[in-house]
């Protein structure tokens, strides 16, 4: 049984790791592709999204799944694609924001987001925000890359120009300008000049408005810049009131329409040249530029389209062929009214999906303030929780603390219990001995001053003789006193301190008398004074000690021997 058991493990061992080493070698696959791709993407935007679309994103590692997000949304720019959300871009950057702040393709996806919301149509801070924290990552950095700071630079101005803030517009115009000649890119310093160009004809700089005409002719490359110098000298032109030259130059952007790769729309072009012709008196080529703009509408609906009927009926009255007028006067009202009811059919629409919307967004409102409010109180929930079981773990602590503190307290208190007992017993013992000495001592002393007294009045010089006798025991009595009771074993039998010496030799002695409830008559006769000054003396010494008790040295218990 255990060694199937065991042969299974293996196998579901070896099967989790040629899975993981089949998600690896995928997930390094798939790194190698979308790094081939970031290369090719700026020269070869259509095949490179074409690529990224033969790929399934759900299959890949959260970090190439952010990168295929950058990739899809350069791609998608770059072949004029219709941005209709930002959500991919934003979700790369919450991604990088987590994970890389300062990588490049951080730095990426915030110009990008910047870029989606304006080609959405979208100039403000939403628009303005990323494109301006990319440019302060930039600035941190030592050698910033420079096609980076180009397109930073470059919407920022874009977003000041829509703005009408003419002066910063020219700021980062111009920052974008130096690295373009930095990158040396050629597309780049293209649509710079374009831009700066069209700022100088709108605060009427036509001289440096010039000058920038002439740098675009260096760099038109492709049919798109082609075309748009045409336009750009065609309203040079038009501004200095050169209308026949204008007018050859938007011929010759007629020309090149086919070859864009993005369709212009061909009634504007023709419109325009039909009011070129007007302008000039040219009628008869005014009435068919309007006709061919009329032909080549592709929006029936579009709520202008009656203009181009009405011009073409002043054409006609400019013609005098009034019959032709009135016929354009009735399809201009024609569509006049096609488009009012489009409008009318579209704002109820719109008033209608605000509807639908304002409902939905009631009920998710709903929806949200239910959940939030369930979440808010299951959160409160979970702190409460987790506050009660803190507060009961840390009232074990607590309490096991109390209990390890007094079982310590407890046995210190026994083995102080146990010390003092030993000490009473020593000091009982050690005091036992000298208050025999001491007592025995006393009356010997008692018995020779008496008989002293009775042979003083008889016999004076054995007296004298007597009195020397007991002057030398004193002076024996008080050496022996001073080696039996030093300071050290008072203080060890009394539990004191006397580290200043407080306490003389016959204070030491008094108090040792004291504690064995010596007679008056021995203590006198022991410190060789009368019972009159040992009551002096004992006050003296009391006071003395009351004077001196201090919690250290613990000389308060000394005065209950009093």
């Amino acid at each position: 049984m255990r060694s199937s058991f065991t042969g299974l493990s293996a196998v579901i061992l070896f099967a989790v790791l040629v899975l993981f080493s089949c998600n690896r070698e995928r997930n390094e696959s798939s790194s190698l592709r979308l790094q081939q791709w970031d290369i090719l993407c700026d020269s070869l935007p259509e095949a490179i999204r074409d690529s990224l679309n033969t790929m399934d994103p759900r299959d890949l590692s959260p970090d190439s799944r952010a990168w295929y997000g950058l990739l899809k949304t350069i791609t998608d720019d770059k072949t004029y694609t219709l941005f209709t959300s930002d959500s991919l871009i934003n979700s790369v950057e919450n991604y990088y924001q987590r994970h890389n702040q300062e990588s490049r393709n951080h730095i990426r996806s915030l110009i990008y987001q910047g870029i989606v919301r304006v080609r959405m149509g979208v100039t403000d801070s939403t628009a303005y925000e990323p494109l301006k924290k990319a440019l302060a990552i930039l600035h941190t950095q030592k050698d910033p890359n420079p096609t980076l700071l180009y397109f930073a630079n470059y919407y920022i101005g874009h977003i000041h120009r829509k703005s009408n803030n003419d002066d910063p517009a020219l700021y980062y115009f111009q920052q974008a300008l130096t690295c373009a000649k930095h990158e040396n890119k050629v597309t780049h310093l293209f649509d710079i000049y374009q831009r700066l160009f069209q700022l100088r004809m709108s605060e009427k700089e036509y001289d440096d408005a010039r000058l920038y005409i002439d740098t675009l002719t260096t760099y038109a490359r492709t049919a798109e810049d082609k075309y748009y110098l045409l336009d750009a000298e065609a309203v040079y032109l038009d501004m200095h009131g050169e209308y026949h030259e204008a007018l050859e130059k938007e011929k010759e952007q007629l020309v090149l329409a086919d070859q864009l790769k993005k369709k212009p729309d061909y009634f504007r072009i023709y419109y325009s040249l039909s009011d070129r012709y007007y302008q000039l008196t040219l009628l008869d080529s005014a009435l068919y530029y309007v006709r061919q703009a009329i032909a080549h509408i592709e929006d029936s609906t579009y709520r202008l389209n009656y203009l181009l009927y009405d011009n073409a009926a002043d054409i006609a009255v400019g013609m005098n062929d009034y019959r032709l007028a009135d016929n354009f006067r009735r399809q201009a009202l024609e569509s006049y009214s096609i488009s009012v009811e489009e409008r009318l059919d579209t704002q109820i629409h719109e008033l209608e999906k605000r509807y639908d919307l304002a409902e939905a967004e009631n009920r998710a409102l709903k929806t949200g303030n239910r959940l939030r409010f369930i979440v808010v109180l299951s959160v409160f929930g979970l702190l409460f929780t987790v506050i009660l079981i803190r507060y009961f773990n840390k009232q074990r602590a607590l309490g096991r603390l109390r209990q390890a503190k007094l079982t310590e307290e407890k046995n210190r208190a026994e083995a102080e219990s146990n010390l003092f007992r030993e000490q009473s017993e020593n000091q009982r013992q050690l005091l036992s001995r000298y208050d025999s000495f001491l007592k025995f001592h006393a009356e010997q002393q008692q018995q020779i001053l008496r008989i002293a007294d009775k042979m003083r009045s008889k016999y004076p010089l054995q007296g004298d003789a007597y009195d020397k006798m007991l002057e030398m025991g004193r002076q024996r009595f008080n050496r022996l006193v001073k080696e039996l009771f030093t300071a050290e074993d008072m203080q060890r039998m009394f539990d004191i301190r006397d580290d200043q010496g407080i306490l003389t030799e016959s204070d030491r002695l008094l108090l040792f008398m004291l504690a064995n409830h010596a007679h008056n008559e021995q203590i006198a006769a022991l410190l060789n004074t009368n019972v009159n000054n040992l009551k002096s003396k004992k006050s003296y010494l009391k006071k003395k000690i009351a004077q001196y008790a201090t919690s250290d040295n613990g000389f308060q218990r000394l005065l209950t021997l009093f």
